[in-house]
């Protein structure tokens, strides 16, 4: 399973691109996913549960869940992964449910194809347009009947936990007992749902941590590792070299706070207003 660092890290990311007779691995950011099915079909699996799209049909993953998506003969498809503060009026309303699988009305699809799907990265005003449009259709046509699974409510639990208890060390012991489980059951479904090290999973809550505050903080290095739950700097360095190749301070002075649209790749990073 890969961890999409890119798709985690930072403020206002976009990326959007149509690919064709392509495949996604499992992977897992914290960003939204909205895949829009052009041509064919593909199965796409969200914390283990299997969804066939068809052409016209699209889906809407929420950020941190763990997914991946497969094609089954020639297809074509518009992927855009978005950060949570494009939409926070509908972010902030708490995401329930694993997924949206909907079909976008006519006047929706019209507007994405002529401003979002085909033209690259859209100017601020209209992106943001677009993609509380697509928030809207999700909410409006999926079916809200629909239940989390067993699977689902796991995943969230977890993440909650290791969201409101960063700063704290902590062990998965700690975690099955919070949440009511026996800790090798615990561990057996953590293992089936997040397919990567306990260990490894914490740290990378962390790492992204430390690099929100490393770019938009001028905080003191050792500050912002001890709040981010790290027990030593050299711990912290090594979980850095590991997932970014630098040091906190490499990392921090390297990579820019603000980025101008790159329309090659067709990912974009807008500065806070």
């Amino acid at each position: 399973m890969v961890h999409q660092v890119f798709n985690s890290i930072g403020s206002h990311i976009y990326n959007g691109v149509v690919y064709e007779n392509f495949n996604f691995g499992t992977n897992f950011h914290n960003s939204f996913e909205f895949n829009y099915i052009i041509k064919g079909e593909v199965e796409v699996a969200v914390n283990s549960e299997n969804i066939r799209l068809k052409s016209g049909e699209c889906i809407l993953i929420p950020p941190n869940m763990i997914h991946d998506l497969r094609k089954d003969g020639s297809n074509k498809f518009f992927t855009a992964v978005f950060s949570a503060d494009f939409v926070q009026a509908f972010f902030k309303k708490g995401i329930t449910v694993p997924f949206f699988k909907f079909t976008l009305e006519e006047k929706t699809r019209d507007y994405l194809s002529e401003y979002m799907i085909y033209t690259g990265t859209p100017e601020l005003y209209t992106l943001k347009s677009c993609l509380y449009a697509i928030c809207a259709q999700a909410e409006k046509l999926s079916d809200s009947s629909k239940s989390p699974t067993i699977s689902t409510n796991f995943v969230l639990a977890v993440n909650a936990y290791i969201s409101d208890n960063l700063t704290e060390t902590f062990t998965r012991k700690d975690i099955a007992a919070a949440l009511n489980y026996e800790e090798h059951y615990f561990s057996t479904l953590f293992n089936n749902n997040f397919k990567i090290g306990f260990n490894k999973y914490i740290s990378l809550f962390r790492f992204e941590n430390a690099c929100e505050l490393l770019l938009h903080t001028d905080r003191n290095i050792a500050d912002i590792a001890f709040e981010c739950g790290f027990t030593s700097i050299r711990s912290f360095n090594r979980v850095f070299r590991e997932f970014s190749g630098k040091t906190p301070k490499q990392y921090r002075m390297s990579t820019p706070r603000i980025t101008e649209p790159d329309y090659l790749n067709r990912k974009v990073i807008i500065p806070e207003n």
